[in-house]
């Protein structure tokens, strides 16, 4: 009998040192692939790093379909997905990320699934706010955007105080589109558009009627204020508040948008890797960083309204070149000068002066040229030193090429063999 207890006892011993020892194998592993991660963000930072980056995550119910998972598995193997892309952004130093995580068109699928993801996205929801959640320990915060009056009251009331809990985090900001069209973005901005036009004009009519009966011409004002403009509506957006993305990222190969981000994504990047949502890994985020930067090192080196926000920049910011303007007046008074003898000339222009002494002397236009030559200048001469720091990043990669590659397939291998893991 005591042989046998002995026996049980050391059986149970066994499992647990060898979960031990898997436990450290694990830790072990993942310090060697942050290592190399944090190598190869080093590399990617010698060129240009995308401020914002979207994901539509596109694939869930295909890869469990094609795992043979039950229902809402694919999902989940989803949600470990973006922790991972949140983890890599925020290493890489991409401070905007936004997911596409359900559409209004969703609703139109049955209303078990559509229920299903609903108490999925609840759940998800509780488990990013924990304290020891990704998002607390990186200092993200969460912003929801969307119609979000189409939710469910317990879905609501997560997401509220996801935004609360996280509104001190300040390192990176998500921001997650549910119950959100494009096209329904674009009407509601332009609704509350109208409704702002709306109430300025009868707060002016309030004026009016109350004894100030100075119509909008009479009193500086143009007819063209009561029309609504590209920045009204752009205000008004649910995604204004962010800067517009610089890459959107579809996975499962698809070209299509389906109706994200329409209004914001005029030059952006898209990319469609084959791969499924829960398949995406770092492997893919890398090349399409280094297309990214290939696509910014060929653009022109300056457009056209970089150019011209250049040089109204540097026409605001200097104080020493005043708007000249020119009258009639200004041409009588040079056809009566030049019938004036050069020393009365000289004594009436000095009269000219003190009368004015508040009007400065227009600076000759060729100095006003150089000004903007010098603004060029330096954006040409910043440009260069990016050049030359992009040639370095291409010897770098060029050299260790084949090793970068093997390395990128070796971590895509890891993650393949568990897709739905969490990576530390």
């Amino acid at each position: 009998m005591q042989h046998l207890i002995k026996q049980n006892t050391t059986s149970n011993i066994i499992p647990q040192q060898l979960k031990h020892l898997l436990q450290q194998v694990n830790r072990l592993l993942q310090q060697i692939l942050h290592f190399v991660r944090q190598c190869i963000f080093s590399v990617l930072d010698v060129g240009p790093i995308p401020s914002h980056i979207a994901f539509v995550m596109d694939g869930n119910r295909r890869y469990s379909k094609k795992q043979n998972l039950l229902d809402g598995d694919g999902h989940r193997a989803g949600f470990s997905a973006l922790i991972n892309m949140l983890r890599y952004c925020y290493e890489l130093g991409v401070k905007y990320k936004t997911v596409y995580a359900f559409s209004i068109d969703n609703f139109k699928r049955r209303p078990e699934e559509v229920l299903s993801l609903m108490r999925l996205m609840q759940e998800k929801i509780d488990e990013l706010i924990k304290e020891e959640s990704i998002i607390n320990r990186l200092g993200i915060r969460i912003y929801f955007k969307g119609n979000l009056k189409l939710l469910s009251d317990p879905v609501s009331s997560a997401a509220e105080r996801a935004m609360v809990k996280t509104a001190c985090n300040s390192k990176a900001v998500l921001y997650i589109c549910v119950a959100y069209t494009s096209t329904d973005e674009i009407v509601h901005a332009v609704q509350e558009s109208c409704e702002e036009k709306w109430d300025e004009i009868r707060k002016r009519e309030a004026i009016n009627a109350g004894g100030n009966l100075i119509g909008p011409k009479e009193n500086g004002k143009d007819n063209d204020e009561h029309l609504i403009g590209v920045t009204n509506v752009d205000r008004h957006m649910y995604m204004s508040v962010c800067p517009d993305p610089d890459i959107i990222i579809r996975t499962s190969g698809a070209t299509r948008l389906s109706n994200f981000l329409l209004w914001q994504s005029t030059h952006c990047l898209l990319y469609s890797p084959a791969a499924l949502w829960p398949e995406i890994g770092l492997s893919h985020l890398v090349w399409i960083v280094l297309d990214f930067q290939r696509n910014y090192l060929n653009r022109p080196l300056l457009d056209g309204d970089d150019y011209l926000n250049h040089i109204e920049t540097s026409s605001s910011d200097s104080d020493d070149i005043p708007n000249a303007e020119v009258s009639d007046d200004d041409d009588d008074d040079d056809d009566n000068e030049a019938d004036v003898h050069p020393h009365m000339q000289e004594q009436h222009s000095v009269e000219m002066m003190q009368s004015r002494p508040n009007q400065q002397e227009p600076i000759p236009i060729k100095d006003s040229i150089k000004n903007v030559e010098g603004v060029y200048c330096k954006t040409i001469n910043k440009r260069k030193g990016y050049l030359r720091r992009r040639c370095a990043f291409e010897m770098i990669y060029g050299t260790w090429e084949g090793s970068f590659k093997q390395l990128l397939r070796y971590m895509a291998a890891i993650q393949k063999i568990n897709p739905g893991t969490v990576v530390e």
